[in-house]
């Protein structure tokens, strides 16, 4: 009977090699083939955004909602998202403070036809999960903002500019009208935030996108925990974040059109 040979140690290692070199080439092909669904993902969420408020200013007498800014100090019935999570005092005595950590409750909410908040978050946004977790191993230390995306909010003197109406406990309501919108191509409504720390900014923390301090994130490029600091140049030109715009239309946006006013005024 003739003996069956087995493999020797050099060509056991030499496919090993060749699996390893196979992987190192696959893996990078990989990765990016999920950033560009996180990506499909993310734009699509923006989309249905954008259309609900539509939805929403349509049956508003064509006044955007307010803003959901951390600075109003009291939870808005008006905001467009709800993102407390713990209990705070509102502008409307007659409705519990529960109801205002409970985003399903918030102004463009009930334009969502199957409403999950997953909307919200971009799935490439691993930071907005890890607040969440950091604020339920401590509640009492924080109230952070759970989702990725900001309604734009710039306020020119003691004018406002759009897109977002202002709303404040014991103050006139500033208003604004989707009618009073120049060029709704080139106006930003919705940004994908910026969550890492860039010079004296703070990382997101409500649902405001306040132009040009606070940035559009470059995630769809740079990932996260970038170092903007050093890189800031390259990360606002050539990083990239998904942006939806007044008439609509969405598209991944280098975070530097974030800084001109062209962009983010709605009355230039």
């Amino acid at each position: 009977m003739k003996q069956q040979r087995g493999f020797t140690l050099i060509e056991l290692l030499v496919v090993i090699a060749i699996i390893a070199i196979l992987a190192g080439m696959l893996l990078p092909a990989l990765a990016k083939a999920k950033e560009k669904g996180q990506q499909s993902v993310c734009r699509s969420n923006l989309k249905q955004l954008a259309l609900a408020m539509q939805m929403y200013v349509d049956d508003n007498k064509d006044i955007y909602p307010g803003t959901a800014s951390k600075g109003a100090y009291v939870a808005m019935k008006e905001d467009w998202v709800f993102w407390n999570l713990t209990l705070r005092p509102s502008n409307d005595p007659s409705l519990p403070p529960s109801y205002f950590t409970n985003v399903q409750n918030s102004a463009i909410a009930r334009y969502i036809g199957n409403f999950t908040t997953n909307l919200f978050r971009c799935p490439s946004d691993r930071d907005a999960p890890e607040r969440e977790a950091t604020w339920r191993r401590a509640p009492s230390g924080s109230n952070p903002y759970l989702y990725s995306y900001s309604l734009t909010s710039f306020v020119d003197g003691l004018d406002n500019h759009g897109i977002s109406s202002l709303y404040g406990q014991g103050v006139p309501p500033l208003h604004f009208k989707n009618a009073s919108v120049k060029s709704p191509t080139q106006k930003i409504m919705f940004v994908d935030e910026n969550s890492d720390r860039f010079h004296n900014e703070s990382v997101i923390d409500d649902g405001r996108w306040v132009p040009p301090g606070n940035t559009i994130s470059g995630r769809h490029k740079f990932g996260r925990k970038t170092n903007l600091l050093n890189q800031q140049r390259e990360f606002m030109q050539k990083g990239r974040g998904t942006v939806a715009f007044v008439d609509g239309h969405v598209e991944l946006a280098a975070p530097r059109i974030g800084t001109l006013r062209e962009h983010y005024d709605a009355l230039y």
